[in-house]
């Protein structure tokens, strides 16, 4: 008997929604779903995902992202506008030192470097000159579309990435990368005790992070500020979920949570449709069962020592 070899199931969020109305019996299988209660159903389906959220849900939106630190920097935004931050970027050195005025650097490498990457190169004088990579690089040529502001050093570091990192949903923790490819652990601090910092322009290697979230930002304040741009943070984030901007769209969740979001949708729609009370009684029982199954199965696997005390 022949089996299918894919993988790759996902059920977009029209699926999902026909699945919770039949599931509360306000759907026939032969029945089309008139568009202004899929309307509904997307919204009330959105808000549900967001909410969720608040429950620690979803191991698959753990991600690495680097920040890029500026010199005598406190604080930088993580949005799709905001500072140099991203989830993957290449790193490379200057090969031939370069001048100031110039427009083009050569480089160690340019495996990974596209046209209109953003890049930051460091300069002579201790910064990083942030611009864009003007058409492909070739050979080990990058030509830059603004001009360098200062000389470069042979060795001097070059970062380059595509895409920005959005907004985390929370921090979970961070590491300082050094030029000499080792790291540490930095410590999240609440506000309160970042603002209790009495200077918080002194310079050296950042040991403390304030992560100060805003509904469209997150604002990360280091502590002490940045003596040296080749160093980077590292934050391990919980990205948001993405929203369901279409009922077209396949919802961004692992195929082990299709259950799961169809019986919990089919629950939160209880109170927008007539249902016989036996019939919501057995919804409820659906949606808290899958729930709590994957609830016990997005988890990391972890282990634990008990010792007794000696008394």
């Amino acid at each position: 008997m022949a089996i299918s070899g894919s993988f790759d199931l996902n059920s977009t969020a029209t699926e999902l929604i026909n699945e919770a109305l039949e599931r509360i019996g306000r759907r026939d299988l032969m029945q089309t779903t008139p568009a202004e209660v899929s309307e509904t159903c997307k919204r009330t389906f959105n808000y549900m995902i967001k909410h969720w959220q608040t429950r620690d849900v979803g191991l698959w939106l753990l991600e690495d992202v680097a920040l890029f630190l500026e010199s005598g920097g406190t604080s930088y935004d993580i949005w799709g506008s905001g500072d140099h931050a991203t989830t993957s970027f290449v790193k490379t050195e200057v090969s031939t030192a370069a001048s100031s005025g110039d427009s083009t650097i050569d480089v160690d490498s340019i495996t990974g470097i596209s046209s209109g990457d953003n890049i930051g190169v460091e300069l002579d004088d201790g910064t990083l000159q942030w611009t864009t990579v003007n058409g492909a690089p070739a050979g080990s040529t990058i030509t830059l579309t603004a001009s360098l502001t200062d000389d470069v050093s042979v060795d001097a570091h070059v970062y380059t990435y595509t895409t920005k990192a959005q907004k985390p949903l929370e921090i979970l923790e961070a590491r300082l990368y050094l030029s000499s490819d080792t790291e540490y652990p930095i410590s999240i601090i609440p506000r309160e005790v970042y603002k209790n910092l009495s200077d918080k322009d002194s310079t050296g290697k950042c040991v403390e992070l304030y992560p100060d979230a805003r509904i469209d930002r997150m604002t990360v304040y280091t502590w002490p500020a940045c003596d040296d741009v080749k160093d980077y943070i590292k934050l391990s984030v919980k990205r948001r979920i993405d929203d369901i901007d279409d009922i077209s769209d396949n919802v961004a969740f692992p195929a082990e949570w299709l259950l799961t979001l169809s019986t919990n949708l089919a629950r939160w729609l209880l109170t927008k449709f007539s249902v016989p009370a036996e019939k919501a009684a057995l919804v409820k029982m659906d949606a808290d069962e899958t729930f709590r199954d994957l609830m016990m199965f997005d988890r990391e696997g972890t282990s634990f020592t008990v010792e007794p005390v000696n008394r």
